[in-house]
């Protein structure tokens, strides 16, 4: 009895002590996120998750130094991660809405209005999920109402021009004939002494 006790205490403390190193990375990552130190932070958060693979927290903060660092892509894979894993409705509402945020960010609009609506139906009180909502919403609606309109590239616009390049020759070479026929008048009528200049 007295093994099974001993051992069952060395694996508490173990436990602890793995759980405390693991707290502690996180600690440290948060303080180099604060400074704006994203790599290493996200090397913080990658220590940490060795030791504890499925610590929700430690995810959802390497997927916002990964983010911060302009990787989407790979920050939505830990977004995804944390969806899936965890439990807790208010880590996932906030996954939702940094996937919107990243998926905005690859231009990923349709994308982007489903992972804001999903963190709004588990955080219907977050106001900045239902601005982002309308927002991406508005710039869908902006980018059907332009793939709708004809395009108005100067190409077009040269077709609808009715003059085209030899209508308007035609035009110049009428103008040029006019112009030596009033020249020519002008030379035929007697000049009655020199005119004064306008100054």
């Amino acid at each position: 009895m007295k093994h099974f006790l001993f051992f069952t205490f060395l694996v508490f403390t173990v436990s602890c002590l793995s759980a405390q190193k693991v707290n502690n990375d996180i600690l440290t990552g948060n303080e180099a996120y604060r400074k704006g130190a994203f790599a290493e932070a996200a090397t913080n958060y990658e220590q940490a998750l060795k030791i504890d693979g499925n610590n929700p927290i430690a995810i959802f903060n390497l997927a916002n130094a990964i983010y911060k660092q302009n990787q989407y892509a790979s920050a939505l894979t830990h977004y995804i991660q944390i969806i899936q894993q965890t439990t807790d409705k208010s880590l996932r509402a906030k996954a939702w809405y940094n996937m919107g945020n990243a998926y905005i960010r690859q231009q990923k609009i349709n994308d982007a209005i489903q992972a804001y609506r999903q963190s709004l139906l588990l955080a219907p009180e977050d106001n900045d999920a239902r601005e982002n909502l309308q927002k991406a919403m508005q710039e869908k609606s902006r980018q059907d109402k332009q793939k709708q309109q004809p395009n108005k590239s100067p190409e077009s616009k040269q077709a609808k021009n009715p003059l085209n390049p030899a209508l308007a020759e035609q035009y110049m070479q009428q103008l040029r004939e006019q112009e030596k026929q009033l020249q020519k008048q002008l030379q035929k009528s007697p000049t009655t002494g020199q005119r004064d200049k306008d100054w």
